[in-house]
C-alpha cells in the first residue's frame, strides 16, 4: 500500500521563520544602535510625552531580551503592509509627473548625538523642481478612519517627518500617504514650512481639512530626548517610564479594567511593548501605574 503523502506544516514553519528573524536584534553588541524615526519621541511644553518610550528604546539599546514576544498575527499583518509598500512604490515609478527614489536610505549625525539617526524614505521624490519625501503608511480601516474623523495623522508620525526635515535641509515638503490594509480606504497629508515664518504646517488633501500649524512639535525636541536616550544608555542608568499600565485587583497587568463604572485602559505604548512584563514587574512598579480607588 501506497504511503500516505506528509507535506510540511506551512503556518507552523512560517512560525519558526519568524521567531528566527526576531534574534537578529541581537546580534550587534549593547550599546551599538542608531535613532530611528519611526522611534522618535519628545517632550513637551506641558511635560507630556509624544512618541517612543525612552525606557523602551534603552532596553532596545542594550539588546535586553524581549520578555513579550509579539503574535503570528502581528508580524503578519507587519509583513502585509511592507508587500502593500512594494507594489504602490512600482505603481509610482511609472507616473511621468514625479521622478522617484524608493527606499531612499540615509544616515546623518546631528549634533549634540554621537549615535547616528538612520532612516530609509519610502519614497525621495522630486516634482516641479522642488525635492520632498513619500511615506506611507498602511493601518485597518477602522483606525485609520479614526484618524482621520480625529482631525489628521498621529503625532508619531509627525515626529518621523519632521525628522527628514531635519536631516535633509534640501526638503520642500513630506507627504503622509495612508491605505486601509482591508478595504483600501485612502487619506492623504502634507507637511511643509510656511515660507513667511519658517513654521511647520500640515494639510490635509484627502480628505480636505485645513492648514494647521504644529508648532507643539519640533526636531530639537526630539533631538534631545534621543540625547537623553543616549546619556542614560552610557550610563546605564534605567529612565522612568513614559506611559502607564493597569493592574487588576489580584496584581496581574491587564489591557482594561472596570471599576464603579469607570474603565482604566493600560496605554497604547503599553499594551504593545516588546519589554512590558520585564518593565512592569520590577519592584516598585505598581506606584508607576494608573491608581484605582480602593485597591491597596
Amino acid at each position: 500500500m501506497e504511503a500516505k503523502a506528509s507535506p510540511p506544516q506551512f503556518l507552523s514553519l512560517l512560525e519558526e521563520v519568524y521567531n528566527e528573524d526576531d534574534k537578529e536584534y541581537a546580534k550587534n553588541a549593547p550599546g551599538s544602535y542608531r535613532h530611528n524615526p519611526s522611534n522618535a519621541s519628545m517632550v513637551t511644553e506641558e511635560g507630556t510625552v509624544v512618541g517612543a518610550c525612552l525606557r523602551a528604546l534603552y532596553y532596545k539599546a542594550n539588546k535586553e531580551a524581549p520578555s513579550d514576544d509579539k503574535p503570528l498575527t502581528t508580524k503578519l499583518q507587519g509583513d502585509f503592509g511592507n508587500g502593500i509598500h512594494d507594489r504602490l512604490g512600482e505603481k509610482l515609478l511609472k507616473s511621468s509627473k514625479i521622478k522617484i527614489v524608493l527606499e531612499n536610505p540615509g544616515k546623518v549625525l546631528v549634533d549634540p548625538l554621537t549615535k547616528e539617526i538612520s532612516f530609509r524614505l519610502d519614497g525621495l521624490v522630486t516634482h516641479k523642481g522642488e525635492l520632498g519625501c513619500l511615506e506611507l503608511k498602511t493601518m485597518q480601516s477602522f483606525g485609520l478612519q479614526y484618524m482621520v474623523k480625529g482631525g489628521g495623522p498621529k503625532e508619531s508620525h509627525i515626529l518621523q517627518v519632521l525628522c527628514y526635515f531635519g536631516t535633509n535641509p534640501d526638503l520642500r515638503w513630506a507627504a503622509l500617504v495612508y491605505f486601509g490594509r482591508d478595504n483600501a480606504y485612502r487619506a492623504e497629508y502634507h507637511v511643509y514650512k510656511d515660507p513667511e515664518n519658517g513654521r511647520f504646517v500640515i494639510k490635509g488633501i484627502t480628505p480636505r481639512q485645513p492648514e494647521k500649524y504644529i508648532d507643539h512639535l519640533s526636531f530639537d525636541r526630539i533631538v534631545a530626548r534621543w540625547k537623553e536616550l543616549e546619556v542614560a544608555v552610557e550610563q546605564q542608568e534605567l529612565p522612568k517610564r513614559d506611559y502607564k499600565a493597569v493592574f487588576t485587583k489580584t496584581g496581574e497587568l491587564t489591557k482594561t479594567r472596570t471599576k464603579n463604572g469607570i474603565e482604566y485602559k493600560t496605554d497604547f505604548a503599553c499594551n504593545y511593548c516588546s519589554w512590558k512584563t520585564k518593565c512592569w514587574a520590577a519592584p516598585g512598579a505598581k506606584e508607576d501605574a494608573y491608581q484605582i480607588p480602593g485597591d491597596k
